[in-house]
């Protein structure tokens, strides 16, 4: 049996890689592609996520909590 090692200092990762990398199911990292939360692109038939866009939707989330939790006070005087 052939055992299968995983490159992660690679740029791109697929569906299941990516979905580990964030903590979070398959099914959602597609949503997130369908819906244009996270870029993806498609080589042949895989369609692959690149790590640098794993890491922009990570820092977009982070910003927004940080948003909600801290309101700028231009937000906060309405």
């Amino acid at each position: 049996m052939k055992a299968t090692v995983v490159d992660r200092s690679g740029v791109l990762r697929n569906i299941d890689e990516s979905a580990d990398e964030l903590g979070v199911s398959a099914r959602t990292v597609a949503t997130l592609i369908a819906r244009g939360e996270l870029r993806s692109i498609k080589i042949g038939r895989r369609r692959l996520v690149p790590r640098q866009a794993i890491e922009e939707f990570v820092e977009r989330q982070m910003a927004a909590q940080c948003d909600s939790v801290f309101p700028s006070e231009a937000t906060a005087s309405r």
